[in-house]
C-alpha cells in the first residue's frame, strides 16, 4: 500500500490519471487468472468438491495478496462488503463459484476493449444517495477514486485466489491436485457428485413414517404429528401425517416406542445419514451401507418404470430381469439361447445397473451404448456371441442407432470402456462425496 495525499481536486485528478491504467491492468490480470483456473481445473465442479477448510485457505491467501498489493491496502475491505471468507463459503462453495462466474461474465467485454470496469453492486451504486445535492466536483472525484480502489482490490483478490489454487494444482498429492485429477479422469461422475452437493437442502425433509409422503406430496393444510412418547422420553421426532398412518405403523413402531430412536430412515429425512442429498443417484447410495454393515444388495435397482413404449425385445429383457433379480443382463447367442450375465464386483455392478435402469426407463433412451460397450468387452468372446450378435440384440431392444452411438463413443474414448471409467471414478469420488454430504 502506498501513502496517499488527497490535497485538493488537482492532486486527486493526477492520482486518478495514474490509477486508471493500473486498475485496467488489474482487471485484465484477474480475468486471465480466472480463465486459466476454469480451463485447467474444471473449477465449476472442483470448487464444490473441495473441503471447506481448503476453500477457506485459498480465500485467505487471496485476501492477504489483495491487502498487500492494492493501493488502499487493507482499508479497501471496507469498500467491498461482498468480499469476505464467510460469504464466499456459503452454499458449500457455490457462492464463490457464482461470484467468479459473475465477474467473468460482466468483465469480459470491458477487458477485451481495455476500458475501466466496475463490479455491479446495488450497495455501491447507492453510495451517493445520501450526499447533499448537487454533488460537488471534488465529491465526484473522491467517489471515482474510491470506486477505482474498490475494484482494484476485488481484482487483486480474485487473481490471488486463482493463483493460490493454481499453485496447488501443480503440487502432486495436495487436496486441490487430487480433486482436479479425479474430476478430469471421470467428469460424468464428478459432475453428478457436484450437482448433488450444490443442490443440498438447508434442513432435512419431514416425511410421514406411515405413508412415507413429504409435505409437498400431501394436502397443503396437512400438519404433521409426532409420537409423544418418543418425543418425551428420547427427544426423538417420529412424524405422521394422520392418526390413520400412526395407527397403521404401530405394529412396526411399538417394539421401539419410547425405548430406542428407530425410524425408516427415509431419504431426505433426519434419519437418513445423507439427508443432504435425497436426489443422489442410486449407484452412490448403493455403493456404501451407511449404517455400517458393508455393501448392500443391489437387487432392487431393477429396469425401472418405462417412460416410453418398450420394444417387444426390451419387454422380454425387463421381464427376465424382474424374474431373476440376481442377473445383470441376458444376452442371446446366435442360436437364440439366453446367456445369463452376472457382474461380481460391487461398484461395477452398481454402475452397470444405474446405466441399465436409465436406458430401460428414461424417455431420452440414453446410455444403451455405454453398457453395450461393456458387454462386448466382457462377453464378446463367449461361444455364440460376439460384437455383431450383441449389437444386433441391442438394436432390437433399444433402436437401430445403438451401433452408431457406440462408434461415436469409441472415437471419443479410444481404448477405454466408459462404464469401467465410471466405476473407477465412483471408487475415487464416492468417499469424498459421502464425507462432504454427511457434513451438511
Amino acid at each position: 500500500m502506498r501513502d496517499i495525499a488527497l490535497s485538493g481536486g488537482g492532486g486527486l485528478q493526477v492520482l486518478l490519471r495514474e490509477l486508471r491504467p493500473v486498475v485496467v491492468q488489474s482487471q485484465k490480470a484477474a480475468h486471465g487468472a480466472l480463465t486459466s483456473l476454469f480451463q485447467r481445473t474444471r473449477f465449476d465442479t472442483t470448487c464444490v468438491l473441495l473441503d471447506e477448510a481448503e476453500r477457506s485457505k485459498h480465500l485467505l491467501n487471496g485476501l492477504e495478496k489483495a491487502c498487500k498489493e492494492a493501493l488502499l491496502g487493507e482499508d479497501a475491505r471496507a469498500l467491498c462488503p461482498e468480499v469476505t471468507v464467510s460469504s464466499m463459503l456459503k452454499e458449500w462453495g457455490n457462492a464463490l463459484l457464482k461470484f467468479f462466474q459473475f465477474f467473468e461474465e460482466t468483465s469480459s467485454k470491458p477487458v477485451e476493449q481495455g476500458v475501466l470496469y466496475s463490479l455491479p453492486s446495488d450497495w455501491w451504486d447507492g453510495a451517493l444517495s445520501d450526499v447533499t445535492k448537487p454533488i460537488s466536483r471534488n465529491d465526484e472525484l473522491v467517489f471515482e477514486f474510491l470506486t477505482l480502489g474498490r475494484n482494484e482490490f476485488i481484482c487483486y483478490f480474485i487473481r490471488g485466489v486463482c493463483l493460490s489454487f493454481l499453485k496447488e494444482v501443480a503440487q502432486e498429492g495436495g487436496e486441490v491436485s487430487s480433486v482436479v485429477k479425479a474430476v478430469c479422469e471421470d467428469t460424468l461422475v464428478a459432475e453428478s457428485a457436484a450437482l448433488a452437493i450444490k443442490s443440498r437442502p438447508e434442513k432435512p425433509l419431514i416425511r410421514c413414517e406411515g405413508c412415507e409422503k413429504s409435505a409437498e406430496e400431501l394436502e397443503p393444510d396437512t400438519r404433521f404429528m409426532v409420537c409423544s412418547t418418543c418425543k418425551a422420553k428420547l427427544n426423538f421426532s417420529l412424524h405422521y401425517c394422520s392418526q390413520k398412518c400412526q395407527k397403521d405403523d404401530w405394529c412396526m413402531h411399538r417394539m421401539h416406542c419410547g425405548k430406542k430412536a428407530v425410524s425408516k430412515c427415509l431419504p431426505g429425512t433426519a434419519g437418513d445419514i445423507i439427508w443432504g442429498a435425497p436426489q443422489l443417484p442410486a449407484f452412490y447410495r448403493e455403493q456404501f451401507n451407511l449404517a455400517g454393515g458393508g455393501p448392500v444388495d443391489l437387487a432392487d435397482l431393477g429396469p425401472g418404470t418405462p417412460q416410453f413404449v418398450r420394444s417387444a425385445a426390451l419387454q422380454r429383457q425387463a421381464a427376465m430381469l424382474e424374474a431373476d433379480k440376481a442377473a445383470d443382463y441376458f444376452l442371446f447367442d446366435a442360436s437364440g439361447e439366453p446367456v445369463r450375465v452376472v457382474i461380481d464386483e460391487h461398484i461395477m455392478k452398481a454402475a452397470f445397473r444405474f446405466v441399465r435402469m436409465n436406458a430401460m426407463s428414461r424417455a431420452e433412451r440414453k446410455m444403451s451404448e455405454y453398457f453395450a460397450q461393456y458387454l462386448i468387452k466382457v462377453m464378446g468372446a463367449h461361444p455364440g456371441l460376439g460384437r455383431d450378435v450383441i449389437l444386433r440384440q441391442f438394436a432390437e431392444e433399444y433402436g437401430d442407432d445403438v451401433g452408431e452411438k457406440l462408434e461415436v463413443l469409441e472415437k471419443k474414448l479410444p481404448g477405454e470402456v466408459l462404464l469401467e471409467r465410471m466405476a473407477n471414478g465412483l471408487t475415487k469420488m464416492g468417499p469424498r462425496v459421502m464425507n462432504l454430504i454427511q457434513k451438511s
